[in-house]
């Protein structure tokens, strides 16, 4: 569970950024996701930061990535149709087509008119407006 200040925690294929604080979740999706890196990243600490504060504020960046496992991809489904009702800002960094067209598949409107999505080498810029109360 995460506190206020989590220290960067690395698996082989999903990386919890040290951005990550209080209502704020970052992580780095990197090569082929499988199922016990998301569980213990994504879904893990992203329900501790909902249940602390009731609200979520998502980053994702994708470097070399290069898509899912079946049994990882089937868990970050499940995972957005809990995680996405608590989510007030979302920003994705250089997300893959496959990502963004997902992302306006299932995500509720709400999201998607809180969502921003940022080149690649804009880490820095997305963590600022994701920690802020600037609008989409």
């Amino acid at each position: 569970m995460p506190n206020d200040s989590t220290r960067a925690v690395t698996g082989k294929t999903v990386i919890n950024l040290p951005h990550t604080e209080m209502d704020t979740f970052c992580v780095r999706y990197s090569g082929i996701i499988n199922a016990q890196d998301y569980q213990e990243v994504c879904v893990d600490i992203g329900n501790a930061i909902i249940e602390k504060h009731g609200q979520l504020r998502m980053l994702i960046e994708y470097v070399d990535f290069l898509g899912w496992e079946d049994d990882a991809a089937e868990l970050n489904l499940k995972t957005i149709f809990y995680q996405a009702p608590f989510a007030t800002r979302l920003a994705y960094i250089n997300p893959t087509e496959r990502a963004m067209m997902k992302s306006r598949l299932i995500l509720p409107p709400k999201i998607l008119g809180v969502m921003r999505v940022y080149p690649a080498g804009e880490l820095e810029e997305a963590v600022r407006w994701i920690k802020s109360n600037e609008p989409a």
